[in-house]
């Protein structure tokens, strides 16, 4: 049987998939997957085995899941920034970007206050493509639902 890899990658110099010192307990008594180390290269193929319960299906599901947190830790990291601002809006504040942009709608400098609400936009994509660029470094493959 011969292995042929897949289209090279970018990423050639390190594994597509490192697992170092992997844990998964289900309760006090059942844990499932303790100190799991693997390393697996785009192209290879990798077989687990094992009796009922010892943690394939977990490994697995723990893998997969990785693309689905770091989607939902993208998404927490949008709303922060709009629930940070509007609740300097709507509770008030002495100081921040929601009531320099309150204080500019009162006096009506909309210049200013538009300014504002593009820098908000501009931080909000800036840490949210910082955010993608960190994530392709520590995953190499995307989920499929």
């Amino acid at each position: 049987m011969t292995v042929t890899p897949c289209k090279k990658s970018k990423y050639d110099a390190m594994p597509d998939i490192k697992i170092t010192n992997l844990y998964k307990k289900f309760d006090k008594n059942r844990q499932v997957i303790e100190n799991l180390n693997l390393s697996m290269k785009q192209g290879e193929i990798l077989s687990i085995l094992g009796p009922n319960g010892c943690g394939k299906s977990t490994l697995l599901n723990v893998i997969s899941a990785l693309p689905i947190i770091f989607a939902g830790l993208r998404i927490a990291l949008s709303l922060s920034l709009v629930v940070a601002i509007a609740s300097e809006m709507i509770i008030g504040g002495t100081r921040g970007l929601g009531k320099k942009i309150m204080d500019d709608m009162v006096v009506y400098n909309l210049t200013e206050m538009y300014a504002i609400i593009i820098l908000i936009g501009s931080l909000g994509f800036i840490s949210n493509k910082l955010f993608s660029v960190l994530e392709n470094k520590i995953i190499h493959w995307k989920g499929h639902n």
